[in-house]
């Protein structure tokens, strides 16, 4: 084509300008070679209207969508269940169904981060201008709903950790599990925890996490085959594990029961209930007892604003990335429940992957055979595949380890391919440093990639196999075998065009399941692939944009791959004015707030919580300033009114900015972080948000992911005298909003720390020696604190008392209506004839006794003290001293 068409929807970013019928879509073509500068959308009179049916309908285009999808956006039911396989267009479903719908306030919520970003971006984009999407993945939500941020392990982390927990604590009590501790985490991670619904009588919650009992469990795995040794091999573990392993091995269950506790409570903030509309995809990822969360969240709502919310949700039974026993009929039962009757939709067609490569998907799923019905995935029947491009089938066989890592080595060098190992752990023979390199298929999900290269299949197939000939293995791990299988399925459906299988030193036996689950007979050679991924002719902008979209899906499941494609894209951009480099502003600025999205992650997640605990970040620092440095900062402030000198001010500003907010990171999330790193941080945060475009703000997912912790800092830091030159009340407001929080609770909580600043300090004043420094310098922060705020009679009462003026003072604490206060000052001041009339009780007693004394010392003779002997003033100072009433 020899020109670019641009559109753009009624309300977006791109046709703010216009004013446009409700509904209305804006095209135009523009330049003849599109130089991808920022495109102003011009004028209404500009555009032809075509309003005819006749002039666009589905005769001429065709239509994007399959009549299932189309069934599912324009269902009416107020609960709506959507099943389908690896690229059936769930996520495009879902999405079309929120767009679909004007005038609502709509909850996205998935369990990957970088789907809920990516999500927000389509939003903001192609939504009704008066619908308001808040996008967001299931861990921030529950940080949302217990006002505490939740920990993020990953499942390798998570085996390890209870494995390790198990051997220490209890490794008598495994029997059976004894040497399968992984799979006995995935049966109690998926079942005897995952099946628990907070609040149900069926469950305890011994150590802060719902749990079945005993005998529930007993009924929930009794059913099948399960013998039981088996099932007192679980119950054994989870009474000898001690009670603060649970919590540290199962952050996520943990959050899951207190959020649970909080919404049955009505302990909830009300901005995570104001919404008319509650879409979660990716269901199969959550176990029944985090969806939970998610009816009781629509039931909360309902009971709040009068209204039940519409609940969509989207899932495949058949590709859980993580143990969750996931099963649609126990998701429709606790809705059932809950909310009411689940209405259920089916997409069959696949339209991601060309039919031989959905083939193969399918020929996987047979493997469900192998494991008892109670554990297999429902709807899972076979399903055809596009049939807009053919697919390539290749097998590649290595001779040794040696040759297999170089393999992989040059396969990562190549843009647009992925090279996945079928389960969590990557291969043995795999050195540590290319380690990044390889995908599981926890990361992989939800992406797409030209060529998908599978290592080791035949001896992931194998192990499959094993639950045939060992049939007490097969009960004790069923679990394990349904997420193993979900997992292969998960890096076969990754492909669009090609899919590879490399076998690397196999035994016949793993030749022949290779074979069989590829059913094709084209051998390659390391080199025939390696020429196959890598013959596709791609500028050096197309593979920085190629390099980046990879890094922004893998930022939150696998940082450290992430970090490996972004510099990667980095290194390729070249400089702007040589041949070779990459001149587009907009690909540039994209790299680089990628690199630092993901260095900015890597610094928050050094506990390990998403496998980067073992970066250097020192380095990550470095090279993330490195970038900074290197390429300029892209500000709000752009146009033709902008001089030169003006521009380059800001970018340098702008840049000093973020190596402050990189440096505050750095510093609040150490071992021992400072109240000085979290200000930092927040006022760096708050001013790039301010300075940058909304898609440069590289910042927005770590604020987001801490957001709880950052509010809870400053909530604890207001109690400290030493902190308290910080809170100005604007700032505060500032900071609340780098956090996410909207603009009203943002304003009420600035106040309300503002305040309790105020308090501290006027108290530490109120703890200093009359007329001291200390004094002053209490009550000058406190007045300084206090500006900002509305009139506060009480507090500038307070603070005027710390300044030594009484009368001003007397006369706040009178308006604010603060009798006692009025009475303390007086006496302080020694004015007990005006604070008499104030007094009652035993102060009234002091009082009326202080006056008689003034009566009384007003008789005294002249010159009395004169007159007075030695011995008179001795007896004299001894009744003061002695008379007690």
């Amino acid at each position: 084509m020899q020109y670019y068409l641009w559109w753009g929807t009624r309300g977006s970013p791109a046709t703010a300008g216009l004013t446009l019928p409700r509904g209305a879509i804006v095209v135009r073509a523009v330049r003849h070679h599109d130089d991808h500068a920022r495109l102003d959308a011009g004028g209404a009179d500009d555009y032809l209207p075509l309003t005819s049916g006749g002039d666009i309908n589905e005769d001429v285009a065709g239509t994007p969508w399959t009549e299932a999808q189309e069934r599912f956006v324009e269902g009416v039911e107020g609960v709506r269940l959507l099943h389908g396989r690896p690229g059936s267009g769930k996520t495009t479903a879902l999405w079309r169904a929120v767009e679909a719908r004007p005038g609502e306030r709509v909850l996205y919520v998935s369990w990957s981060a970088a789907l809920a970003r990516e999500a927000e971006e389509r939003f903001a984009s192609f939504a009704p201008e008066d619908v308001e999407v808040e996008s967001i993945d299931f861990t921030t939500l529950l940080g949302e709903i217990n006002a505490a941020d939740a920990a993020r392990p990953t499942l390798a982390a998570a085996r390890a950790a209870f494995a390790e927990t198990v051997r220490t604590a209890s490794r008598e009590s495994a029997g059976v599990w004894t040497t399968r501790l992984y799979a006995l985490h995935d049966e109690v991670r998926a079942v005897l925890l995952g099946m628990a619904v907070t609040g149900s009588d069926r469950t305890c919650a011994p150590h802060g996490i719902t749990r079945l009992e005993d005998s529930e469990y007993r009924k929930a795995r009794g059913g099948g085959e399960t013998s039981g040794k088996t099932i007192r091999g679980v119950l054994k573990v989870a009474r000898a594990l001690p009670g603060g392993a649970w919590k540290r091995i199962f952050p996520d269950l943990a959050a899951t029961t207190a959020a649970m506790r909080s919404l049955q409570s009505g302990r909830v903030a009300g901005r995570v209930c104001a919404f008319d509309r509650i879409v979660v995809d990716e269901a199969q990822d959550l176990t029944l007892a985090e969806q939970a969360v998610i009816v009781e969240l629509c039931r909360h709502t309902g009971k709040t604003r009068g209204r039940m919310p519409r609940l969509l949700i989207a899932g495949d039974a058949g590709q859980t990335v993580r143990p969750t026993g996931f099963s649609w009929s126990n998701t429709a039962d606790m809705i059932m429940s809950g909310i009411g009757k689940p209405a259920a939709y089916h997409l069959d067609e696949h339209v991601r992957c060309p039919n031989a490569i959905a083939s193969v998907v399918d020929r996987a799923s047979g493997y469900y055979s192998h494991i008892d019905k109670a554990y297999r995935p429902t709807k899972q029947q076979h399903q055809g595949g596009g049939q807009h491009i053919d697919a390539q089938l290749l097998r590649v066989e290595v001779a040794n380890e040696a040759e297999g890592a170089d393999l992989v080595r040059r396969l990562d060098a190549i843009d647009n391919v992925a090279v996945i190992t079928p389960g969590e752990e990557t291969p043995r023979w795999l050195p540590a440093e290319l380690a990044p390199a390889v995908m599981r298929p926890s990361e992989a999900k939800g992406l797409e990639y030209h060529t998908v290269v599978v290592l080791d299949a035949g001896r992931a197939v194998g192990r499959l196999r094993q639950a045939d000939a060992y049939a007490e293995n097969d009960r004790m791990e069923q679990e394990r075998q349904r997420t193993a299988i979900d997992h292969l399925r998960v890096a076969l459906s990754r492909a669009t065009e090609t899919l590879a299988f490399v076998d690397v030193e196999a035994t016949g036996d793993e030749r022949g399941h290779s074979r069989e689950l590829l059913q094709t007979t084209t051998e390659y050679s390391g080199e025939d692939l390696i020429e196959h991924a890598g013959n596709q002719e791609r500028s050096s902008e197309e593979r920085v944009n190629a390099y980046v979209a990879e890094a922004e899906q893998l930022t939150e499941r696998s940082p450290v791959r992430a970090w490996r494609r972004a510099s990667q894209a980095m290194a390729l951009l070249g400089s702007i004015d040589r041949p070779n480099g990459v001149a587009d502003l907009e690909t540039r600025a994209r790299a680089r707030t990628t690199h630092l999205a993901i260095a900015a992650r890597l610094l928050a997640d050094r506990d390990g919580e998403a496998g980067a605990e073992n970066v250097d970040a020192k380095e990550v620092l470095n090279r993330a300033v490195e970038t900074i440095q290197r390429e300029a900062a892209f500000a709000e402030r752009k146009g033709p009114d902008v001089d030169t000198t003006t521009r380059e001010r800001s970018r340098s500003n702008i840049q000093a900015i973020e190596q402050g907010a990189l440096i505050g990171l750095l510093g609040w999330t150490d071992a021992e972080p400072t109240a000085r790193s979290a200000f930092m941080l927040l006022e760096h945060a708050h001013c790039l948000a301010r300075r940058v475009e909304p898609r440069h703000y590289w910042l927005r997912d770590v604020m987001a992911s801490r957001a709880q912790a950052l509010r809870e800092e400053l909530e604890r830091r207001a109690t400290e005298p030493e902190s308290l030159h910080n809170y100005d009340a604007r700032d505060l407001k500032a900071w609340l909003r780098a956090t996410r929080l909207d603009e009203e609770s943002a304003m009420r909580t600035a106040e309300r720390l503002a305040q309790r600043a105020i308090d501290v300090a006027t108290g530490a004043g109120y703890e200093a020696e009359p007329d001291t420094t200390a004094r002053r310098r209490a009550a000058e922060l406190a007045q300084a604190l206090l500006l900002p705020l509305e009139p506060d009679n009480l507090r500038h009462a307070r603070i005027d008392e710390l300044s030594g003026h009484p009368d001003e003072a007397i006369a706040g604490y009178r308006r604010a209506g603060a009798g006692d206060d009025v009475l303390r000052v007086l006496r302080e001041t020694g004015r007990w004839e005006e604070a008499l009339p104030l007094s009652e009780g035993d102060d009234r007693k002091d009082l009326r006794w202080l006056e008689s004394l003034t009566g009384l010392l007003a008789q005294r003779p002249r010159d009395h003290g004169k007159r007075l002997r030695r011995g008179e003033r001795k007896r004299l100072a001894g009744l003061l001293e002695s008379h007690k009433p």
